[in-house]
């Protein structure tokens, strides 16, 4: 029984992270670029983000824009990267009217780190779930 709930449980954790990680965020891009502000923006600075304890640090940029004549800083929500982006380029961005500090690169953006092992946990998930029903059998 252990192994069936060990394979259930990286079941599980693959399909959450995929949507919490991968999906929704998707989902929330094509939204804001149909319905959100597309913007020029000017990146300023690439704020280091810790990853998990001893994995190094990422960057995210942060942009500088202008909505309604009032100016806007605030990190990419949809991009991380080793290099970040060279400090004084110009970037198109889309906002959320209602939400005008966070807003999301139009195209330069990245699969969260370690999106790729996702779908992984979920084929060993549901092969180890498969296998086990099929030994109980």
């Amino acid at each position: 029984m252990l192994p069936l709930a060990l394979f259930a449980v990286l079941l599980l954790a693959g399909v959450v992270l995929l949507v919490r990680q991968v999906i929704l965020p998707a989902v929330q891009l094509i939204r804001l670029r149909r319905t959100g502000t597309r913007l020029s923006a000017q990146v300023i600075d690439n704020a280091p983000e810790t990853l998990a304890p001893g994995k190094g640090a990422a960057l995210r940029p942060v942009v500088r824009y202008l909505v309604d004549g009032r100016r806007h800083e605030g990190p990419l929500a949809n991009l991380v990267s080793n290099q970040g982006l060279d400090v004084g380029r110009a970037i198109d961005v889309v906002i959320d009217p209602e939400a005008p500090s966070q807003p999301w690169a139009v195209e330069e953006g990245t699969w969260p780190l370690g999106a790729a092992w996702y779908p992984v946990m979920i084929l060993v998930g549901l092969a180890g779930l498969w296998l086990s029903v099929a030994r109980i059998r």
